[in-house]
């Protein structure tokens, strides 16, 4: 009777300890980056008359992009006045009716 209720009280034991074990891996792993989250990026191309910029930019988790250099739309035409190429920026991307899309941006630090 006594090795049943060790035997019993090891499986409990065993089993809180694996509860706790991935409680403390899922809290241990890197929050994901919000959708509004801003992206190191170059500006490499403007063109005013088709309202896209060319952008050399970083890593896009939340788009599950790599980095690279690829064109946006800019969300208002207007923004494109204020950049200019080679310009460092942050920029928040977006993908829209499945454009990709710099809702806003400012100048890098």
């Amino acid at each position: 009777m006594k090795i049943r209720a060790l035997a019993a009280a090891g499986i409990v034991l065993a089993g809180l300890v694996l509860v706790a074990d991935r409680s403390s891996a899922q809290t241990a792993a890197p929050p994901a980056q919000p959708a509004g989250a801003m992206v190191d990026a170059e500006v490499r191309r403007i063109d005013k008359d088709q309202g896209k910029v060319t952008l050399r930019h970083a890593p896009i988790p939340q788009l599950d992009m790599p980095a690279m250099t690829m064109v946006f739309r800019a969300a208002e035409p207007a923004m494109l006045d204020r950049m200019q190429v080679g310009q460092k920026i942050r920029f928040q991307p977006e993908r829209i009716d499945g454009q990709y899309v710099v809702r806003k941006f400012e100048p890098a630090n």
